[in-house]
Formats: structure tokens, C-alpha cells, sequence
């Protein structure tokens, strides 16, 4: 029902971007301005399809959220001297799931308006 994909940047082991497809939920085609849904650094993507390779593309309608925010670790930080690195947060995929799963059940307590 949740159609959860994760995304993972592998530049220098960087941030994690988790997409939705909101299909089958009252989501469905919402700008994620207008989704409350409670996600690190709030909802950050809404399209009509996904790309998760240079050339494969799945349609749907998906919003995303990630982890490579301000004050998030940034892999190409380590490019940079040591006095201006932020020493951002290090997401664990532990972390990580937990949060996907909290936003499953924000969506599951709105299961009753699934079209």
C-alpha cells in the first residue's frame, strides 16, 4: 500500500532521499506544500513520476522528503578544510527507518480518506 522507495546519493557515502507514491492515499496529486506529514526537514519533492536511474523512470504521483539538509552530513564536505565543515548529522539507516515508518502510520491514521 505504501510504496516506499529509497534513494541513497553515493557520492562520497551522502545523504538518503525517500519517495512515497501517493497513488492510493488522499495524497494523491497534492502539492507537498499542502501534505501534513511530519518528515526530517518536511516534504521536499511532488511529481507525476520518479526517476531512479539515469534511465528508468516510474510513474505515479510521489513525494519526497531527504536527508542532506543544513546541518545534515554532506559526503563532499570532506573536500574542504577541516575549519569550514559543518559536521553535519550522520543519518544511520536505523534512524532512518524508523522515520519512514512513522510517516507510514501519519498515513495510515488518514486511511480513512484512501480513494
Amino acid at each position: 500500500m505504501f510504496g516506499i522507495i529509497i534513494l541513497h546519493n553515493e557520492f562520497r557515502n551522502a545523504s538518503y532521499c525517500i519517495y512515497k507514491n501517493t497513488r492510493r492515499i488522499k495524497e494523491y496529486k497534492k502539492d507537498y506544500d499542502d501534505i501534513d506529514l511530519q518528515v526530517h526537514g518536511g516534504l521536499t519533492y511532488a511529481s507525476n513520476h520518479l526517476w531512479i536511474s539515469k534511465t528508468q523512470k516510474i510513474e505515479g504521483w510521489f513525494v519526497g522528503w531527504d536527508y542532506g539538509h543544513f546541518g545534515d552530513y554532506a559526503g563532499y564536505e570532506e573536500m574542504f578544510p577541516t575549519e569550514l565543515r559543518t559536521g553535519g548529522k550522520k543519518w544511520t539507516t536505523e534512524e532512518i527507518f524508523k522515520e519512514v515508518k512513522e510517516a507510514c502510520y501519519q498515513l495510515v491514521k488518514g486511511a480513512d480518506n484512501i480513494e
